[in-house]
């Protein structure tokens, strides 16, 4: 197998495993609702080992709530000056994670944080300095 193949592979495997435990589904579990006699084709596939049979992509993708370009988004491929294909996260990748990290914060913050999360919002859009914030509101 060729060094694009594996990667592929083994990017490919590992947003199946992310998704699949997201789900909270065993991989036989997996297996099962795509019409597999066992969990070993599912081993294989999150490892990197083996591709997604084309047969079963929609399936897996469907069980899964996913799209099938999920399997494969983030990530832009390269070819280093050695020849060697790399991954390189893509810039949409990060943008995504931090969005995502700081959803998560400001679902979990107290009042008095999410005030503060708006003030800086407003500092970095270049919000009118002397408009008063929502925590000055409060007070």
């Amino acid at each position: 197998m060729d060094n694009f193949k594996k990667a592929l592979y083994k990017h490919t495997g590992e947003r199946l495993r992310r998704a699949r435990m997201m789900r909270g589904m065993s991989q036989t579990e997996l297996a099962q609702a795509v019409g597999y006699s066992d969990s070993t084709t599912i081993f294989k596939i999150e490892k990197g080992l083996q591709k997604i049979p084309n047969a079963k992509i929609q399936k897996i993708c469907y069980v899964l709530g996913i799209e099938p370009g999920y399997l494969t988004e983030g990530f832009d491929f390269r070819i280093t000056p050695e020849g060697k294909i790399t991954m390189v996260e893509s810039i949409g990748a990060k943008r995504d994670a931090l969005i995502r990290e700081g959803m998560n914060y400001l679902y979990n913050a107290t009042p008095s944080e999410l005030m503060k999360a708006v003030d800086i919002l407003r500092i970095i859009v270049g919000g009118d300095p002397d408009e008063r914030s929502i925590t000055d509101m409060e007070q």
